[in-house]
């Protein structure tokens, strides 16, 4: 009867001592489940670049200047076109146009064009300015691709008579918005 009494004994401890275990297991998994962080840096390497390319005036030469920067800081993409417009007298116009050019590996699609903060107001209705877009710009635009935009700006009014705005010198930025396409 005495080994009966110590087996059951031995087996009760044995017992005591898993049960032990799983609680501290389970209570040494949940601190550590609560307290456990990662750390680390990754790199997202894509090679998604939709830029503007080389202008081409093709009214008024004389007349205005494009500056072609990038507004994303180290990114490199030509993305902002900068024009500043002397209009001198009556009916001068200042027309370029600029191709957008997808030189990525990812079709990218157009999603817009934001106007410069820092662009002038044009007060006197005889003084225009314009953009626009090539009819396919609302559709996506592959790798190797572009779009052709062409930017006016023009004092439409040709009446030598009538009074010489106060402003003559314009400058305006736009910038280029597209993203991945789906």
């Amino acid at each position: 009867m005495e080994n009966s009494k110590k087996k059951s004994g031995k087996k009760f401890i044995i017992i005591a001592v898993l049960i032990a275990c799983f609680v501290a297991l389970g209570i040494g998994y949940a601190y550590l489940a609560e307290e456990l962080n990662f750390g680390g840096t990754g790199t997202i390497d894509s090679d998604f670049k939709v830029e503007f390319q080389t202008p081409t005036e093709t009214s008024g030469k004389d007349l205005g200047e494009v500056s072609l920067s990038s507004s994303g800081g180290d990114s490199g993409v030509i993305d902002t076109a900068t024009f500043t417009v002397t209009l001198t007298k009556p009916g001068d116009s200042y027309v370029v146009s600029i191709p957008v050019q997808n030189t990525g590996a990812i079709t990218a699609h157009y999603v817009g064009m934001t106007a410069g903060d820092d662009n002038t107001e044009v007060t006197d209705p005889n003084i225009t300015l314009s953009f626009t877009a090539p009819e396919n710009v609302a559709t996506d635009i592959e790798s190797g691709s572009q779009h052709v935009f062409t930017f006016t700006f023009s004092w439409t009014d040709t009446d030598a008579e009538q009074d010489v705005p106060t402003t003559l010198e314009y400058t305006f930025s736009y910038t280029i918005n597209y993203q991945q396409a789906d």
